[in-house]
């Protein structure tokens, strides 16, 4: 669950206050936390066939 918190704060700062992030940070966080997007993916996965 804390992943999902830290990727919903994330996708907020990105759409309100974009001004203050960079290309650079969003490339950054991206690069660092990729594989948390397929973690989610097998959450997903494992929580539809349930």
């Amino acid at each position: 669950m804390q992943l999902y918190k830290k990727m919903i704060k994330m996708k907020n700062e990105i759409l309100y206050d974009y001004e203050k992030i960079s290309k650079e940070d969003i490339y950054m966080i991206i690069n660092e936390n990729l594989s948390d997007f397929d973690i989610a993916i097998e959450d997903f996965k494992r929580n539809i066939k349930n």
